[in-house]
């Protein structure tokens, strides 16, 4: 069973924090399927039911998974980088990518993206045609 770290409210400069709990990775079972062992940090009871590991967290809205890969030993230097673009900004990767637009409108050389979208290449340069919310993987 996971152990949980908790932080108690505080009062710090005037502000009250409220209480914070820590899941601690290395605290969970290995898990995983067809040779792939990861994490599993977030797991919806909506979506896996009884399926659930226990002492995983349940997510929140449409975050409904997350797992921690490290135990395959993949290169520690990718970066999850998200981007909130606003109508008319432009994001430019000079390197291999995968991206997920997750929210809003975009163009990608003259192709119409919308969310839901997932696109890769050996570089991006996107263009928020409304307020965007993105998702990109890439490695430094």
């Amino acid at each position: 069973m996971a152990t949980v770290g908790f932080v108690p409210e505080i009062m710090v400069n005037g502000w009250i924090l409220t209480a914070i709990e820590i899941l601690h990775r290395n605290d969970l079972p290995l898990g995983g399927f067809a040779g792939l062992k990861e994490y599993r940090l977030v797991m919806s009871p909506k979506l896996f039911g009884p399926r659930v590991n226990p002492g995983t967290w349940s997510g929140i809205a449409g975050f409904v998974y997350l797992a921690d890969a490290s135990a395959l030993s993949i290169s520690s230097h990718t970066v999850i980088e998200i981007a909130s673009l606003r109508a008319a900004q432009n994001f430019v990767l000079e390197k291999p990518f995968l991206a997920y637009l997750a929210i809003g409108n975009a163009t990608v050389k003259n192709l119409d993206l919308e969310d839901g979208d997932l696109i890769k290449g050996n570089q991006l340069s996107l263009k928020a045609e409304s307020d965007v919310t993105l998702i990109v993987i890439y490695e430094i």
